[in-house]
């Protein structure tokens, strides 16, 4: 059998990432995330909004309108974070101030962060087959701040009481 070399492999990799890349979002469909201590949920249904609960007892803390893809929650009972619904993916034509992320406090909206705050140069996104890569939201780590990786490598960590970069 002929081994590939791993240049080769990495090539072939990236290719079907692209190539999946621009598939299709699913549906709206219910969406729960929790905090990283599992202390704390959003669900998040298309037909009845969204809410933050309580894990254990399910008490519900807030509730709010409309859907979210992508939801981050912070371990405090206070604080969730919501990424574009386009998750990775923007329209070619995005504009420089698009949301790519909100930061909420008790269902309050306390922040947005624009697509220029971390892309401040057109230059730095991918084209993909149809659209722009941007990066992607890694999460919150074990500090409370949400982590974001731009297409290009760069990390940014945002402070998710405030919406601030750090």
């Amino acid at each position: 059998m002929k081994r590939r070399n791993p240049a080769s492999i990495a090539i072939i990799l990236l290719s079907i990432g692209s190539a999946l890349a621009d598939s299709p979002l699913p549906r709206p469909a219910i969406h729960r995330a929790s905090s990283p201590s599992g202390d704390f949920t959003v669900v998040s249904d298309p037909s009845a909004g969204t809410r933050l609960l309580e894990s254990g007892s399910g008490k519900q803390l807030c509730e709010l309108p409309g859907w979210f893809r992508s939801i981050y929650v912070s371990n405090d009972g206070e604080h969730f974070a919501t990424g574009y619904s386009g998750v990775n993916l923007l329209p070619l034509n995005a504009d420089d101030s698009l949301e790519l992320i909100t930061f909420w406090r008790r269902c309050r909206k306390v922040e947005s962060v624009p697509l220029r705050t971390i892309v401040p140069e057109r230059s730095i996104l991918q084209r993909t087959a149809s659209h722009l890569a941007w990066g992607n939201i890694t999460g919150v780590d074990e500090t409370g701040h949400l982590v974001v990786t731009r297409i290009d490598g760069r990390v940014f960590r945002f402070d998710m009481a405030s919406g601030k970069p750090e």
